[in-house]
């Protein structure tokens, strides 16, 4: 790559422009994930929940020294695909002319509070840039391809959502490009094209080869199936699936001796569990999180017209329990114990059992204390929650015994501590793996297929309109992540981070300049829209905007119809729509005038 004095001056100007968020802070933006990147980074560990990949580069970019250099590097990468995309619409463009445009899109998008963050987010807009970059530039060399080349593949593989909507931007490029074969191009070729989808599908083995080389172990990484399973709880399409694919004991008649079965309270959603798992007489029976244990199952066997054992799975001992200590129950391994406990099932409402310990006693559960460890009981009947138990076959999933509570968003369903996906096992490859057997038996019942395909578009449709920036820019205390991981990992920075404008006055609301972003982003996607459709611009940028519209569509499809909607996830990359806007307007300005006086003059004739 070619650098001169002028282009020099021209990239430190827009890199300070571009920083203008951060300088304002007085610190790079943190939000509630730039913990968990600078942990995994410098520790060279897999997050369950992400690529490992921008941490790495949070490690090395920072020096070990502080987050400046980080923000420094991201914008100056910005810079110059945002100045290289510039120029292929302003091919012979005065760098003041180029500074100006830079300078308004920092004024009116979000695209400076994202480089400013320490967060991959900034890295899907750079990404596209590359895409486009490589499309559409003219003469570029090997270094210069190259180049973009590998920020794409990084752009890519930072964030898996990235990867997935260039994936099918570009799927959806290649289908519009074999239906336009006629058009008119200067500046695309197939090679280019193929060069760009060779890189991006790349994308797809490089995490797993990053994983392999830092564990021995080629997982994916980003955990897909787990935030896919989190979108269907939000949109009620997994409890409907559960219940009715995956219901409890009915009525007593289904339990069959041969099979196991887990034990569900209805007022503390825990299952009975055996200490330890102990094989030993006297085991305490207590309530515990259900992850599938032997030590959670177990049998009925029939003593009596109405009356069963349970007996502990993985031991074979019934459950018994004295009556001058009705506070304990356990598993007795002496089959003569006469405090063996012969239960009468009792049926109750919504498939809730009462488990008859003797007369006018049940098994109940200490009302409230949802802690691991603490015993079930014998108490009078009394009817309530505590009383009411569900018995679930082993064969379902674990997820499914908690149909009842499953969280009605994902946001619950994957960081609320107390959400069932965390009861069950969390971010575990055991969980990763049911869930994807879930899902894959969701999508092959038709009728399910289509209720996915809608909640998927009606939820991307929602992501389109989700554009505001500031969310999660507020201050962290020490007791959060982004605190703790600056205090451990770059401790020289802790003090700056403290006292930045973040953690101090805050931002305050960001009310009015989403108003004007949403502004800008409605003549901005107008804009566009006419260009496309009005036949008047060359191919390539015809191409150029095409290629915008359908990575907008698919980072929503992708985001909110996959994941969540959030602002943020749409905010960090729409950006782009009204810097293509500006573009082709600059650079078809002198037909816009003319067209502009053609209409004046019809008018003054009327």
């Amino acid at each position: 790559m070619k650098f001169n004095s002028g282009r020099v001056v021209l990239v430190t100007l827009c890199i300070l422009i571009l920083m203008g968020a951060s300088l304002f802070n007085r610190y790079p933006l943190v939000t509630s994930d730039t913990g968990a990147y600078i942990y995994h980074g410098f520790e060279k560990t897999i997050p369950e929940d992400r690529p490992v990949i921008y941490g790495i580069f949070l490690r090395y970019a920072s020096m070990h020294d502080t987050l400046w250099y980080v923000v420094i590097a991201q914008n100056l990468l910005l810079a110059f695909v945002v100045l290289d995309f510039i120029s292929i619409f302003l091919r012979n463009g005065r760098n003041r002319s180029k500074l100006f445009i830079v300078a308004m899109l920092a004024l009116f998008t979000g695209i400076s509070w994202y480089s400013s963050q320490i967060m991959p987010d900034i890295f899907a807009g750079i990404g596209l840039l590359c895409i486009l970059n490589l499309l559409l530039k003219p003469d570029s060399g090997i270094i210069r391809k190259s180049f973009y080349s590998v920020l794409l593949l990084f752009s890519a593989i930072s964030h898996n959502s990235h990867l997935l909507t260039y994936t099918l931007a570009l799927l959806l490029l290649g289908v519009w490009l074999v239906l336009n074969k006629k058009s008119d191009y200067s500046l695309f070729s197939r090679k280019k094209f193929l060069l760009v989808s060779a890189v991006v599908l790349s994308g797809w083995f490089a995490n797993p080869l990053i994983n392999k080389m830092l564990t021995g172990k080629a997982a994916t990484g980003g955990s897909p199936s787990i935030f896919l399973m989190a979108r269907l709880a939000e949109s009620g399409l997994l409890k409907r699936y559960f219940v009715k694919h995956y219901p409890p004991v009915k009525h007593i008649s289904e339990i069959s001796p041969e099979r196991k079965y887990s034990i569900l309270n209805r007022e503390n959603q825990m299952v009975l569990d055996v200490e330890g798992p102990h094989t030993n007489q006297n085991a305490k029976i207590h309530q515990w999180n259900f992850f599938g244990g032997e030590n959670q199952l177990f049998q009925f066997r029939k003593t009596g017209d109405q009356t069963y054992h349970i007996i502990a799975s993985h031991s074979g001992f019934p459950l018994a329990a004295s009556p001058e200590n009705p506070d304990y129950i356990y598993q007795s391994s002496n089959p003569d114990d006469p405090n063996i406990l012969n239960f009468e099932i009792i049926l109750g409402e919504n498939n809730y059992f009462f488990l008859y310990t003797r007369k006018d006693q049940v098994l109940e559960a200490d009302a409230g204390n949802k802690s691991n460890g603490v015993s079930f009981r014998e108490k009078a009947v009394n009817g309530n929650k505590e009383q009411q138990f569900r018995i679930y076959p082993s064969t379902h999933p674990k997820l499914a015994i908690y149909q009842e509570v499953i969280p009605h968003s994902t946001i619950a369903f994957l960081w609320d501590e107390r959400s069932p996906f965390y009861k069950c096992g969390g971010w575990n490859e055991q969980t990763r793996e049911e869930y994807k057997s879930v899902i894959m038996e969701m999508i092959s019942k038709p009728r399910y297929l289509s209720w996915i395909l809608i909640d998927v578009l009606q939820n991307g449709l929602k992501q389109l309109f989700h554009n505001d920036i500031g969310s999660g820019l507020f201050g962290y205390t020490k007791e959060t992540s982004p605190f703790i991981a600056i205090d451990h990992k770059l401790n020289q920075d802790l003090n700056y981070f403290i006292t930045s404008k973040q953690n101090t006055s805050g931002f305050g609301t960001f009310e009015s300049f989403n108003d004007r972003y949403n502004m800008v982003l409605a003549f901005a996607y107008l804009a566009l829209f006419i260009f496309l459709f009005s036949g008047r611009i060359n191919a390539d940028y015809r191409l150029a905007i095409v290629l915008v519209i359908f990575a907008m569509a698919m980072n929503a499809m992708v985001t909110g119809g996959l994941a969540n909607v959030l602002d943020r996830l749409q905010s960090r990359i729409v950006w782009l729509v009204p810097l293509c806007a500006i573009l082709i307007a600059w650079s078809e300005r002198r037909a816009i005038i003319e067209k502009l006086r053609d209409v004046f003059d019809i008018r003054k004739q009327v």
